[in-house]
C-alpha cells in the first residue's frame, strides 16, 4: 500500500504528516511540497506521502507514471473549488483512464457529492458505485451570536458599543453582494470590536485561545499591534506570506493565565485543527480579485464572503 494524501496548504500538509508520524512511525510518513521541499526520510518503505495541491497538480501533469506503483491518492478539501482543485480532480480522472487499479478518495467535511459523482462518471469506463462514506465525529454544542447579539448580551465598554451601532448602521445599507466592497472605516469599527470581545473574555477563556478570521495582512498588523507588549495575550498570524515555522507556533499550548490570539485569514478555515480554541470571531470580509471593466484591470478588494463559506 502506498498512497498520496494532498492538502491545499503547507500548514495542513505538515501538521497532518507530524500526527500520523507519530501514530504510524516516522520512517513510513514523508512530505513533499514546492521549491524542493521535503520533510522526513523518504525511501522504498515510505508509504504515506503528503502533499500541498499544487505539488501534485504539476507531478500529475508532467510525471503521471509516478502513481504507476501507488494504491490510493487522497484529495482533502475538494470543496474549496480553488483552480488548483479543480484542475486535480480533471487530472485525477485522466489518471484513472491510464491506472484503473488506483483508488482516488475525495475528501471534505462540505462535499457536494452528486456533483463530483456526475463529473467522474462522465467517463466510458466504470469505476464503481462511488458511495459517499460519512465518518461520524464527535460534536460540541456551539453558540452563535451575530452584531446585534453581541450589542444586546455583550457587557462591553462605551467605545466599543458605539462601534457597534455605527457597524451595525453601515451594514444595513449594504447589499450584500459579492462586489460590494467593504469601506476602510467599516473595517476599522469590526477591529475594534473584536478587540473589545477578546478582552472582556480574557478571564473566562485564559489558558485557551480566540481565533479571528480576517480577510489580508493589513487586518492582521492592526489587530496584532493592538495586542503588542501585553504579555496575558500571546499573539499568532497565520497567513500564506508568514514563514511557515512562525505559523506552526499557532499550535503551541499557552500559560494557564495567557490568551492565545490566532490571527488568520481563510487559510485556517479548512485542513487545520487549533484544539485549545474555543471562541471563534469572523469579520466576515475577504480579499478578492475583481476585473474593473474602467480601465480592464484587475484588482483585489475587500468584499464580504459568501454565506456558504
Amino acid at each position: 500500500c502506498k498512497m498520496m494524501v494532498a492538502q491545499p496548504r503547507r500548514i495542513a500538509a505538515s501538521t497532518l504528516m507530524k500526527r500520523v508520524s507519530h501514530a504510524v512511525g516516522s520512517n513510513v510518513v514523508a512530505m513533499r511540497m514546492g521549491h524542493g521541499v521535503r520533510e522526513g526520510d523518504e525511501n522504498s518503505q515510505t508509504a504515506i506521502i503528503f502533499v500541498t495541491t499544487g505539488y501534485l497538480v504539476r507531478l500529475l501533469a508532467y510525471q503521471p507514471d509516478t502513481f504507476n506503483n501507488h494504491t490510493h491518492l487522497i484529495i482533502d478539501e475538494v470543496h474549496e473549488r480553488s483552480v488548483d482543485s479543480d484542475v486535480l480532480c480533471l487530472l485525477a480522472r485522466k489518471l484513472l483512464e491510464s491506472n484503473p487499479t488506483i483508488r482516488i478518495i475525495l475528501m471534505s467535511a462540505t462535499i457536494h457529492t452528486a456533483l463530483y459523482k456526475e463529473y467522474f462518471n462522465k467517463s466510458d469506463n466504470y469505476y464503481g458505485d462511488m458511495e459517499c462514506l460519512s465518518v461520524g465525529v464527535r460534536r460540541f454544542p456551539v453558540e452563535i451570536m451575530f452584531l446585534n447579539d453581541i450589542q444586546n448580551k455583550m457587557a462591553l465598554p462605551p467605545n466599543a458599543k458605539t462601534a457597534v451601532k455605527t457597524l451595525m448602521k453601515s451594514t444595513s445599507h449594504c447589499s450584500g453582494l459579492f462586489d460590494d466592497n467593504v469601506p476602510m472605516a467599516m473595517a476599522k469599527a469590526q477591529y475594534s470590536i473584536a478587540e473589545s470581545i477578546i478582552r472582556s473574555l480574557s478571564n473566562e477563556i485564559a489558558g485557551s485561545g480566540i481565533l479571528i478570521f480576517v480577510s489580508g495582512m493589513s487586518d492582521i498588523t492592526d489587530l496584532s499591534e493592538r495586542f503588542h507588549d501585553q504579555p496575558k495575550y500571546k499573539v499568532f498570524v497565520i497567513h500564506s506570506e508568514i514563514p511557515f515555522e512562525e505559523q506552526e507556533a499557532a499550535f503551541l499550548p499557552v500559560g494557564k493565565n495567557e490568551v492565545k490570539v490566532v490571527v488568520a485569514t481563510n487559510a485556517a478555515e479548512s485542513s487545520i485543527t487549533l484544539p485549545d480554541v474555543d471562541c471563534v470571531i469572523c469579520l466576515g470580509t475577504h480579499k478578492a480579485t475583481q476585473y474593473v471593466a474602467g480601465n480592464h484591470r484587475l484588482q483585489i478588494r475587500n468584499t464580504w464572503i459568501s454565506k456558504a463559506s
